[in-house]
């Protein structure tokens, strides 16, 4: 499913509003890392991510702050992958838990997805680890029509794989 450009932009006072991340928003990202962070050890890079993504203005390390009646509400992360044209990578998405069933998920990928292709991106990847942990994420991007592309088991340690998945926007 590719958004359309209206799904990541529209408000009604119950939608999140998604944009650009700026240099205000990082404590409210970091806050919200470390949060989830503390839950899942598994997300040890993406404070490094969020430093890049606030300090460089690189295709390859974005990230994009969801609202939702004007407060922080979300984040994600993804940029285009070095070395390759047209293929772009989604790192993270966080919610916050008091905005997870307002729909603010769906509304940071669907910016992300539109930014990428926007940007000319004929594929995006996600790597997620196999764990209870991530089962959240990857439902929210398998509605957005992630598939699942290859396993490499044991990969984060025994009886945890590395899945990895793929869009192909059309």
């Amino acid at each position: 499913m590719v958004p359309q450009a209206d799904d990541q932009s529209e408000s009604a006072g119950t939608r999140s509003i998604v944009r650009p991340a700026r240099e205000r928003d990082r404590a409210a990202v970091l806050k919200l890392v470390e949060a989830e962070l503390a839950e899942n050890p598994l997300l040890e890079r993406i404070p490094e991510l969020v430093e890049q993504a606030i300090r460089d203005e690189s295709d390859e390390c974005q990230m994009c702050v969801a609202e939702l009646r004007g407060e922080f509400a979300g984040c994600g992360i993804y940029g285009s992958v070095a070395g390759t044209v047209g293929t772009a990578i989604l790192y993270f998405v966080g919610v916050e838990a008091r905005t997870r069933d307002a729909g603010t998920g769906d509304a940071i990928v669907a910016h992300v997805l539109h930014d990428l292709i926007a940007k000319g991106a004929r594929l995006v990847v996600a790597e997620v680890p196999r764990h209870g942990s991530f089962d959240s994420f990857r439902s929210l991007i398998e509605a957005h029509g992630f598939v699942e592309e290859s396993r490499i088991a044991d990969y984060y340690r025994d009886g945890v794989p590395l899945v990895h998945y793929r869009l192909d926007p059309k």
